[in-house]
């Protein structure tokens, strides 16, 4: 996470250097196979949220795939939000 920091803060400041090294092949393989690793990880976790503690609307317990699905979109919300913030993507507009 901090590498991609350095490497953002690079591109805020217009500095390539960094930037250009990191474009290279090793480093992008990298990165998708952390990026596979991190949805992974959050899928099973999410999975398996509902076993460690179930989720309860009045008397009525979440099924395991629709804490998954709630679980999933949070992250896809709050993924746009940090989108919008670091790249100024407007997600909404304002009409």
């Amino acid at each position: 996470m901090l590498l991609y920091l350095l490497i953002l803060s690079q591109v805020e400041t217009g500095g390539r250097g960094l930037v250009s090294q990191f474009a290279m092949a090793p480093f992008v393989a990298l990165s998708v196979t952390l990026l596979a690793f991190s949805l992974y990880h959050s899928i099973t976790w999410f999975l398996l949220l509902p076993r460690i503690q179930p989720m309860k609307i009045g008397t009525v317990v979440l099924s395991g795939k629709l804490a998954l699905t709630a679980n999933l979109g949070g992250l896809v919300v709050a993924s746009l939000l940090i989108a919008s913030l670091v790249y100024g993507v407007q997600i909404l507009s304002a009409g």
